[in-house]
């Protein structure tokens, strides 16, 4: 069942004390911290039942900015009605020798999207929680293309978190298991042979650091130097048997290895089991 959607013609995140007025936002109160969402359900009822919870959820989780400054005269701007705008509000600033403008979402990573905010934020969800995209065209009634570009850019975004945060693993005596996997599907679904990508990575046994790195090729010209880029000096590395492995007891690293043609674990209780779940 499709969900109806609220679109108030005026937003009540605003109070106007007579028309034309200045307008007043409300703020959450500081010690209280925005809803944290673990369904669907919680997702309609503490984040978009109307457009003033939706607008102030994207506030306080830092979604658009909640304060503007003029670029003329560098004061404060106040938000008013628009009724052009799916937002239904703009941020304005007029004096007499001026009048100035902007979106609410100038700045924002949904400045140049077309849909609703609450469009936005349940195309988010769907995307986060797995779900197909042809339940999502389904579900919200979007087109192909926006559903393929919306999701695009959210892998975008997480890869721009996750090399951001990234940081070499290991160090002293610190286990890390490595091993590289084809990521695709069967050529015409049958037999062995997959089209895909090579991913080479690595985890800390102790904890859940980590990288993964797309990779062309799973020679010792490409691996080794990742390695060396994500792994430090003195680790512990645990590995299949591959070849181009066999150089790390001579670059610092103490190197066991696992022959997975016998043995998942060898007599030393050394695996890969973290890393290929991983």
């Amino acid at each position: 069942m499709k969900r109806s959607r609220v679109h108030a013609t005026q937003t009540p995140i605003l109070q106007q004390s007579e028309f034309g007025s200045s307008f007043r936002s409300y703020h959450r109160n500081e010690n209280e911290s925005p809803p944290h969402i673990k369904t669907f359900r919680d997702l309609l009822t503490k984040v978009i039942p109307n457009k003033e919870i939706t607008l102030q959820w994207c506030f306080d989780n830092k979604v658009i900015s909640n304060a503007r400054v003029c670029t003329i005269c560098n004061s404060s701007m106040h938000m008013a009605p628009k009724t052009a705008s799916s937002d239904g509000l703009r941020w304005r600033c007029r004096k007499k020798d001026h009048e100035q403008e902007q979106s609410l979402r100038k700045g924002s990573w949904l400045e140049k999207s077309n849909l609703t905010m609450e469009e936005v934020i349940e195309l988010t969800y769907w995307w986060a929680v797995g779900t197909p995209q042809h339940l999502i065209k389904s579900q919200m009634k979007l087109s192909d293309n926006t559903i393929v570009d919306w999701s695009n850019f959210c892998r975008e975004v997480c890869e721009e978190i996750v090399l951001e945060r990234s940081s070499p693993i290991g160090g002293q005596g610190v286990r890390v298991q490595i091993d590289e996997s084809k990521f695709g599907k069967r050529k015409y679904h049958r037999g062995r042979r997959v089209d895909g990508v090579w991913v080479f990575g690595g985890i800390e046994e102790e904890s859940r650091k980590n990288f993964l790195v797309a990779v062309e090729k799973r020679d010792r010209e490409t691996l080794i130097p990742i390695i060396q880029r994500w792994i430090k000096p003195g680790s512990i590395i645990i590995s299949d048997f591959w070849k181009p492995y066999d150089v790390l007891n001579e670059l610092g690293y103490t190197h066991c290895k696992v022959n997975h043609s016998v043995e998942y674990v060898n007599e030393d209780g050394d695996h890969t089991n973290k890393i290929e779940g991983h």
